[in-house]
């Protein structure tokens, strides 16, 4: 594998990472979470009462983010449109990976981060 291929893999995790620690800061404040009750069982608490929230907000902000990484506009606008007119966003997401190492290493990523908020474990630091 080059080098240059595991760099953007590495880019594709810290990204999952960086997404999942301000999702999470994001939640708390829309809970009105203070600082000092932010302890493991709030976390899963919180975790858990938005936990379809997170998914979705996932495919939103990530595509942009897995697409600065991976592709250049005009490339991927070509490819979506040879998807088709409703492209699923598992689809998309597979899409602006652009192979499937990058793919697996979001998917792994996302598993573990979830994971850890939901055992009210901390996001390793991005």
């Amino acid at each position: 594998m080059s080098s240059v291929k595991e760099n953007k893999e590495e880019q594709i995790r810290l990204e999952v990472r960086r997404f999942f620690s301000e999702t999470l800061m994001s939640l708390y404040a829309s809970e009105g979470v203070p600082e000092h009750e932010r302890t493991p069982r709030r976390q899963k608490e919180v975790v858990m009462k938005h936990y379809e929230e997170i998914s979705a907000r996932f495919f939103d902000d990530m595509f942009y983010r897995l697409a600065r990484i991976n592709w250049e506009l005009p490339l991927l606008i070509e490819e979506v449109k040879k998807m088709g007119p409703n492209p699923s966003p598992l689809e998309l997401m597979r899409l602006v990976c652009a192979d499937e190492p990058r793919h697996q290493a979001m998917i792994s990523e996302y598993r573990s981060c979830m994971t850890l908020l939901l055992e009210g474990a901390d996001i390793p630091s991005v």
